[in-house]
């Protein structure tokens, strides 16, 4: 059976899903390399060019963080009897999550067919609701994502909000350790909430032809390679380097919480020293 990577290396869900993103995008394995030992080092290690270093940079909406702790408590997910599908619903930090009959109603009305026209595709409560097949009858999937009711977002702002991110003094670590790795390739990734920024729920709807409006990013000397994603996809991962300039990798899978359950993600038995050049 596949390993369960999730809180195996001591990871937060999101840093564990940015590996599993990263290495499919490249093909190549993205292993876990800060065990938590108080060593300061990158987050993960891409398995080419003798050891590449990674490092996660996240900056989540508090209200997001609060909505996330008390979906945790219930597993994120819930059961309703009756319906005929199951779901993968996206709440904001707006929605009741201690009480979830609206919800419930909601998923009734949705299928009702004398209804299910009066259900909006997003709400205050609810990003969108997406029928998922594979789940049981009545089996809710629940994650976290951003508020409606705002006007779309243009690519022109999405690198500017993460270079501005990524130059708060908070995240100047992320610099340090990369410079300290070494090595020709140095990747950060971001991990962005549309709440924080709303520039960033242009990745909601974009696809990979759409990368090329995205203007080059301005990045310290330290970062070589830069990852945006979203934080609950799905949606677009745009990953940017000299070499290439954007690329656009969609999401390919299905709930998240099921992709990293099923994804075989062991311990890295390797050593990845710092500065480390050679082929592989």
């Amino acid at each position: 059976m596949p390993s369960q990577p999730t809180g195996h290396h001591g990871e937060k869900p999101s840093e564990t899903l940015v590996r599993l993103i990263v290495e499919r995008s490249l093909g190549v394995r993205v292993c876990c390399y800060d065990n938590r030992d108080g060593t300061s080092k990158p987050d993960a290690i891409i398995h080419r060019q003798g050891g590449v270093p990674l490092e996660i940079v996240s900056d989540p909406h508090k209200a997001d963080v609060r909505l996330l702790s008390a979906l945790d408590k219930i597993n994120r997910r819930t059961e309703f009897p009756g319906l005929r599908h199951g779901y993968w619903v996206a709440l904001t930090h707006k929605a009741r999550v201690k009480d979830l009959e609206w919800l419930e109603k909601l998923l009734h009305q949705l299928e009702d067919p004398e209804q299910q026209d009066q259900v909006p595709s997003r709400a205050n409560g609810y990003e969108f609701i997406s029928r998922q097949d594979h789940l049981l009858p009545g089996e809710v999937r629940l994650t976290s994502g951003s508020g409606g009711g705002r006007p779309m977002p243009s690519p022109t702002n999405v690198v500017r909000a993460a270079c501005d991110v990524l130059r708060q003094p908070a995240y100047a670590d992320v610099l340090r350790k990369l410079a300290a790795h070494g090595g020709a390739e140095r990747h950060a990734v971001l991990i962005v909430d549309e709440e924080k920024d709303f520039a960033f729920d242009w990745l909601r709807e974009a696809t990979s032809e759409d990368v090329s409006h995205l203007s080059p990013p301005e990045l310290a000397d330290e970062i070589t390679h830069l990852w945006i994603t979203r934080r609950y996809v799905p949606g677009l991962t745009v990953a940017w380097s000299q070499a290439t300039g954007w690329q656009g990798f969609d999401w390919p899978g299905g709930h998240p919480v099921d992709e990293l359950d099923e994804w075989d993600d062991p311990a890295c038995s390797e050593d990845h020293k710092p500065g480390a050049v050679s082929a592989s």
